[in-house]
């Protein structure tokens, strides 16, 4: 999978959607293209390869092709008058602004258009 368009710093969209058995609420690492290769020091012996990690979306709206993931949301634990309005505040992700297009129509650390998205585990 990977990211196919940005709509704005906290909504993309990926090639993946129900057809693929995307469900709302599943969660996505946005990885890089570098990678480090891990060995064992003792053995010598290859353990696997770690990617760099842009950031955790989570699907929102599936269609049947595609999907709207949003930035995941952080806990907020305040007492404040403003927290008693349910209101869910999407953080920013680290987005390319020169790929944003906006929802009809935003160096390597910043999320682009076709970046590979990974299911997150457990």
């Amino acid at each position: 999978m990977k990211i196919v368009k940005i709509i704005d710093s906290s909504h993309v969209v990926i090639d993946a959607g129900e057809n693929d058995g995307i469900k709302r609420g599943q969660q996505f690492r946005i990885t890089g293209k570098e990678k480090s290769d891990v060995t064992d020091p003792d053995t010598g012996k290859s353990l696997g390869e770690l990617k760099y990690i842009k950031g955790h979306i989570q699907a929102n709206t599936v269609y049947e092709k595609m999907t709207v993931c949003t930035s995941i949301p952080k806990a907020q634990n305040s007492l404040d008058i403003q927290s008693m309005f349910s209101r869910t505040i999407l953080p920013s992700l680290n987005i390319d602004a020169d790929e944003i297009t906006g929802g009809v129509d935003s160096k390597d650390k910043e999320i682009k258009v076709g970046d590979e998205v990974v299911k997150e585990l457990g």
